[in-house]
């Protein structure tokens, strides 16, 4: 029988408050930049009674209350995350880029590549990597290119706020719905399917080169910089300051020339100070 708090917390008309819904807002914009507007009232509050269930807690300021007191790297912290922020994604999605990345930046680097073999190299960062699926379409594509892929060092690097998301991406492993897009030729190249036929996880090749990480965009990373950079479906979630901030951080893991490919409806063109406009989505730091 449910219990009188899963019985309250059944009822699809217990919503945040004015008041709550501040809270939660300023809450999540101060960890991750992401903005939750009074539109978004019903969406929230049906995401956070699901925690509020898992934790047997009946009312939203208790809720708020454990998080305030709760390391912000602890499991619950990750949940909470993972519920206010949106990971629909699969692999090739918006094809256009995708098309752009085998048809005109692997060629041209295979092509440079070929008269000097200390080219062979690529190092890719996947900004917003969620479940891994931009960074096995990345490692599809390429080894789908490369005639001898033993000669070249390829690293692929992806990056999520939600520690269960980078756990997904580690295992490799994908729905029928994530990969309808790929190639049928690259699918039967690189993955392997399931002996139920429901889910396809990426050979070791592919795994081999990918790496996956925790990290926070409103954060700087400090790594090697990138040869390419795909920041893509994330900046909508933002305000300008925010976007900005992301973008500084972006370019410390740029050098000339490093390529940043965005999401097509993310309007950040005016923000991009120090960058050639290539396309509408695709630009080449110049240096700051």
């Amino acid at each position: 029988m449910p219990t009188s708090v899963q019985q309250h917390l059944d009822n699809a008309s217990l919503q945040l408050s004015d008041a709550q819904l501040d809270r939660f807002a300023k809450l999540v914009y101060e960890t991750v930049g992401v903005q939750i507007t009074a539109q978004k009232r019903a969406m929230l509050s049906n995401r956070l009674r699901r925690r509020l269930r898992e934790r047997d807690l009946s009312d939203f300021d208790d809720y708020y209350r454990l998080l305030m007191n709760t390391s912000r790297v602890s499991p619950e912290w990750d949940q909470f995350l993972q519920a206010v922020t949106t990971h629909e994604t699969f692999l090739f999605r918006d094809q256009a880029q995708w098309t752009w990345f085998q048809q005109e930046f692997l060629p041209q680097r295979l092509a440079a590549a070929a008269s000097n073999p200390s080219a062979r190299k690529l190092r890719i960062w996947s900004a917003a990597s969620s479940t891994g699926d931009e960074a096995f379409t990345i490692a599809s594509s390429i080894a789908g290119a490369l005639a001898n892929p033993t000669t070249w060092n390829i690293e692929i690097y992806g990056t999520d706020i939600g520690i269960e998301s980078i756990r997904h991406a580690q295992a490799a492993t994908f729905g029928e719905r994530a990969m309808k897009n790929v190639p049928e030729l690259l699918r039967k190249r690189f993955f392997q399917c399931s002996a139920d036929g429901t889910t396809w996880t990426a050979l070791r090749q592919l795994r081999d080169w990918t790496r996956f990480e925790r990290h926070n965009l409103l954060d700087p990373l400090r790594v090697a910089p990138f040869d390419l950079i795909f920041l893509k479906n994330v900046m909508i979630y933002f305000d300008g300051p925010t976007k900005q901030r992301v973008l500084e951080h972006i370019c410390t893991a740029m050098v000339p020339g490093t390529l940043l490919a965005t999401g097509a409806s993310e309007a950040v063109s005016n923000l991009l100070s120090g960058f050639e406009r290539i396309k509408p989505w695709l630009f080449r730091y110049q240096g700051s």
